[in-house]
């Protein structure tokens, strides 16, 4: 799967599209990369003419998807099930996002988990990254407590 996100960024003078194409499966991205970079290309050229400007892309490919093992994933929800029954969420469909961490899964196998803890501000909880976002940091011996439980129990 691939999934499309755009944003229009007005400035007096210009215009700008950022698209980002995230993907889940590195395998077939590298299949259709050159054709759907054709079409792009094809497509900010169509514009700009039409619009008699110049169509520019720039591309700025980003992380790969995040592939948790599932051997390794299946034991620290176990380890975690001690510890938190019935506080863990399954996140059942693919995010869309990128992180750091996914290079370390080249290296050695591995499972990507939140800690999720997000504070209600005004009747809101606010996703990670904008200016509102907030945690209760009352619950950050939470994620202390994972790391070590999947630890020693991995150690043992």
């Amino acid at each position: 799967m691939i999934q499309l996100k755009a944003d229009f960024v007005n400035n007096p003078g210009e215009g700008i599209v950022k698209a980002i194409a995230l993907r889940f499966n590195t395998e077939l991205f590298s299949k259709i990369k050159v054709p759907l970079d054709r079409k792009i290309v094809q497509t900010a050229h169509g514009i700009g003419a039409a619009l008699d400007v110049e169509g520019v892309v720039t591309y700025d490919y980003k992380y790969p998807p995040v592939t948790n093992d599932e051997q390794v994933t299946t034991e620290v929800v176990n380890s975690l099930e001690e510890i938190f029954s019935g506080h863990l969420v399954e996140v059942e469909e693919p995010l869309m996002g990128g992180e750091d961490y996914v290079y370390y899964l080249y290296e050695a196998p591995g499972t990507f988990l939140f800690l999720s803890n997000p504070s209600n501000i005004k009747g809101q909880f606010h996703v990670h990254h904008p200016v509102k976002f907030d945690m209760d940091e009352s619950l950050f011996y939470m994620a202390t407590a994972a790391f070590v439980k999947v630890a020693l129990d991995y150690l043992n």
